[in-house]
């Protein structure tokens, strides 16, 4: 957990917090391309604030204006500045490959320092100026797909008895869970008071680990593919920011994190 300086005038507080770092598919840039003979140093972040929404609208024959229908949001650009310095042009070389190598990967986690959230994204391109001295500033630009800013992951520990829980976030919320069956079960639920449920049908035994994900609807079973036990009559569902019960047939962790835009 990342710590963060305290703002409050004469607090009198000394706990240590982070300058602002770059951390991607949890490497912190910053400090893996940091030593004696040079450094990465992320120097500015945009992108991280709201973001515009695409309102849906219909014309309304005879009346002014029109009709708001629904709205969805752009995909989200995220760019990094920051300064790379080295000693020699070898190391310098040496540490840009570094870098690139670091960047690989599709809808990677990238958090900053500074805010304790995460976004799901992929390095589009990369700014770099004339190469003609061993230190200079450059950019990064990542895409997230799914613009979401995603906080507080929180797990609910669903058992056979209905409970009320609060899903918090702006906005509704993909889900995973996470089932250790301790007996011999032939069928498994997991099922909302809003009409969403996911039914399973197969003979589960003691010490099967199933795992369910809404977004991709993949069902494993001791990580092979289960998707042929999908009863038909699941409804699937996300998890909407406020109230809502939950039951399971066995005791369940479902998993989410917060979403904002």
């Amino acid at each position: 957990m990342y710590k963060f300086a305290d703002t409050v005038a004469g607090s009198g507080s000394s706990t240590p917090y982070l300058p602002l770092n770059t951390v991607f598919n949890s490497v912190n840039l910053d400090e893996a391309l940091t030593d004696n003979n040079g450094s990465f140093t992320t120097l500015a972040v945009s992108g991280r604030g709201i973001l515009p929404r695409n309102i849906h609208m219909t014309e309304m024959s005879g009346s002014h204006g029109a009709r708001e229908k629904r709205y969805t949001y752009d995909v989200r650009e995220i760019t990094v500045k920051y300064k790379l310095t080295d000693r020699s042009n070898e190391g310098f070389r040496e540490r840009f490959n570094r870098l690139n190598g670091l960047l690989i990967g599709s809808k990677k986690r990238l958090e900053f320092t500074d805010e304790e959230a995460y976004f799901l994204a992929t390095l589009q391109s990369g700014d770099t100026p004339e190469e003609d001295s061993n230190d200079i500033v450059g950019t990064l630009v990542f895409i997230c797909t799914d613009p979401a800013k995603n906080r507080n992951e929180q797990t609910l520990n669903i058992t056979t008895t209905t409970q009320v829980f609060t899903i918090g976030g702006l906005e509704p919320a993909p889900w995973t869970s996470r089932t250790r069956f301790t007996a011999p079960q032939s069928s498994f639920s997991l099922e909302t008071n809003k009409g969403g449920k996911v039914i399973l049908y197969y003979d589960f035994t003691d010490g099967d680990v199933l795992e369910i994900y809404y977004e991709t609807r993949n069902i494993f079973l001791n990580g092979k593919d289960l998707a042929v036990s999908i009863a038909l009559e699941t409804e699937w569902f996300e998890l909407n920011p406020g109230l809502v019960s939950f039951r399971a047939s066995h005791e369940t962790a479902l998993n989410y994190a917060e979403r904002f835009y």
